[in-house]
């Protein structure tokens, strides 16, 4: 029993330090696209059709040899594949587009904790879709990130907006998409299991949106240090982060995974700070702190049955 036990406390070790990484890594994700498109000129539309088609590349190749036959399967089933084409535009493109042009104009720092608001929409979805209204924590971590939200735009100031309207529309999007992109998948994920669901849609999203964006259409020259950035995206930022959460869900809980995937937008403002050295006020601090109180109280579970597990689902997956 005591052998048991010690085993089983080793593996939630184990998920905690695997969901640490993940998001740490998401949030060096954010930073490394920032640095392409300031200092590079790289457009996000670009960086997103690469990564979306070198990331599939990556989840397939894995999932052909874990499970081909699974994988395989996916293309007889027409709905599936519909739905996929859905969760593709709406979910992982809708994503990537809008959480690289928020990281355009706010840096990756501020555009991860505007991201965190999705927690907000999915609770609604959830307290709509099963009739019941918000508990107390959900209220109260509503009020903490608008609250979040208005410290980090105005700065302090009322009657100004500091932040970049474009900046704060693409990150109100890519909160909506992140939002979309939990909820859209629910059915796909219970039938084929996330590594061919991710791998399928960011194959699909990627192929769709290098169809329209034509990225080979655009000027972008990398030296060798962007190159490494883009690699260490895909690797790094993408490949890795992935299977990093996945294992911390597997080991610690879902709950638990995803509270501490929250360290990304810290990671991310602390990255860009000290890496990119971009500018971090006292204002935004504040608001970071405010919305990260948000996920923790959305998220939290009560001793009845609550459905934060709901909320948890994937929230981090792809910024």
């Amino acid at each position: 029993m005591a052998q048991t036990a010690n085993a089983e406390g080793g593996h939630v070790v184990r998920g905690i330090i695997c969901a640490l990484l993940g998001g740490v890594f998401w949030g060096f994700s954010g930073t490394c696209a920032q640095l392409l498109m300031q200092q590079y000129d790289v457009p996000a539309l670009w960086i997103t059709c690469v990564r979306l088609l070198a990331a599939a590349f990556c989840f397939l190749v894995v999932v052909s040899i874990r499970d081909r036959s699974t994988l395989l399967a996916v293309f007889r089933d027409r709905h599936s594949l519909v739905m996929l084409v859905v969760f593709s535009l709406f979910g992982v493109v809708l994503v990537q587009v809008s959480y690289l042009n928020s990281i355009k104009y706010v840096g990756a720092g501020t555009a991860t904790v505007i991201e965190q608001l999705a927690l907000i929409i999915i609770m609604f979805f959830v307290c709509i879709k099963t009739w019941r209204l918000p508990k107390w924590r959900e209220v109260l971590g509503l009020i903490a990130a608008l609250l979040g939200m208005f410290v980090i735009a105005t700065q302090g100031d009322i009657g100004v907006l500091a932040l970049p309207p474009e900046g704060l529309f693409w990150g109100l999007v890519s909160a909506v998409a992140v939002a979309c992109y939990t909820l859209i998948p629910g059915d796909l994920l219970k039938k084929w299991g996330s590594m061919i669901v991710t791998g399928l849609s960011m194959l699909f999203g990627g192929v769709i949106s290098t169809a329209f964006v034509q990225p080979w259409t655009m000027p972008v020259t990398l030296d060798v240090t962007a190159m490494v950035v883009l690699v260490a995206i895909i690797l790094v930022g993408t490949l890795a982060a992935y299977m990093f959460y996945l294992q911390g869900i597997a080991d610690a809980g879902p709950v638990r995974a995803s509270l501490l995937c929250c360290v990304e937008p810290v990671s991310a403002m602390i990255l860009s700070f000290v890496w990119l050295h971009t500018a971090v006020s006292g204002y935004d601090i504040v608001g970071c702190v405010l919305i990260l109180a948000m996920v923790v109280l959305v998220t939290q579970r009560d001793e009845a049955a609550d459905v934060s597990e709901d909320l948890t689902v994937a929230v981090e997956e792809v910024s």
